[in-house]
């Protein structure tokens, strides 16, 4: 039997380091059942932590939760704050989480009658972790891609790298307005406020732009032959399943093969 811790909280989340906070936290690590996918072998522990980010207590919490697991072996599915949530997903995950956002931005576009291949998509802060998987996915659909970020030195490697291996040369940059004017779509890990008619998908998904005029997304959620009560089928959910039932082939051979699809794409607050 694989298992799976899947990770949740109250969305409001704090910083709290404290002794007092340590043992507040402990009290508030609740086991909220388990559900069996029989066709598959899987078992779901459904867990919910307090969604203190603070770094250390946010571990410390996550390894708390782990023992219900009751194994060595155990795959983390985290809704918490994805920023810090990134942290602790498996490979498979990250690659996911970089598809899943390519693909809902390409869905995205042509609803409108555009092309990623022909719209420029701006990735911010480029030098950002979070935003490696992301390029690479990218640059395997999208010809005209600007990295914004103040550090051009590792922007300059990113792009031989990426121009190497997908033939495609993004634009590296440090200005700003240039690049924001300049955008169909942006995908940030920075806090922005919409300036201009780009739509935007936020990384961060406990940031809360004032203004929500432009299109906005922050969450994708999958349909799947299996029903799952009682918890989201979202990027971190089937990461954490596929990483365990799939066939090393790429995340969109796995998603079909499997019968897994894109259900929605949304802001969720």
């Amino acid at each position: 039997m694989n298992n799976i811790i899947n990770l949740s909280s109250d969305n409001v989340i704090y910083k709290d380091s404290s002794l007092f906070g340590r043992i507040k936290d402990r009290l508030k690590v609740k086991y909220e059942g388990e559900y069996f996918i029989k066709d598959i072998n899987i078992s779901i522990k459904k867990v919910r932590i307090p969604a203190n980010v603070d770094i250390k207590s946010y571990y410390r919490n996550v390894n708390i939760a782990k023992r219900f697991g009751n194994s060595s072996e155990v795959e983390m599915s985290p809704n918490i704050w994805s920023i810090i949530d990134y942290d602790i997903f498996n490979e498979y995950q990250k690659k996911l989480f970089a598809y899943s956002i390519v693909r809902s931005i390409k869905l995205s576009l042509r609803v409108r009658n555009k092309n990623i291949n022909n719209s420029c998509i701006l990735i911010y802060d480029a030098k950002d972790k979070i935003n490696r998987y992301i390029i690479y996915e990218l640059a395997k659909v999208a010809r005209y891609i600007i990295l914004l970020s103040d550090n051009l030195k590792l922007l300059k490697n990113i792009r031989e790298y990426v121009m190497a291996n997908y033939g495609v040369t993004p634009i590296i940059t440090r200005d700003n307005v240039y690049a924001l004017k300049e955008a169909e779509f942006i995908i940030t890990s920075k806090n922005i406020e919409p300036k201009y008619k780009s739509s935007i998908w936020y990384l961060n998904n406990k940031f809360i732009p004032k203004n929500t005029q432009n299109l906005q997304i922050n969450n994708v959620i999958y349909k799947t032959p299996w029903e799952i009560e009682g918890v989201e089928k979202n990027i971190q959910l089937i990461g954490a399943i596929l990483s365990q039932i799939g066939h090393n082939k790429r995340v969109e051979e796995d998603l079909k093969c499997n019968g897994i699809y894109i259900e929605k794409f949304n802001f969720i607050v």
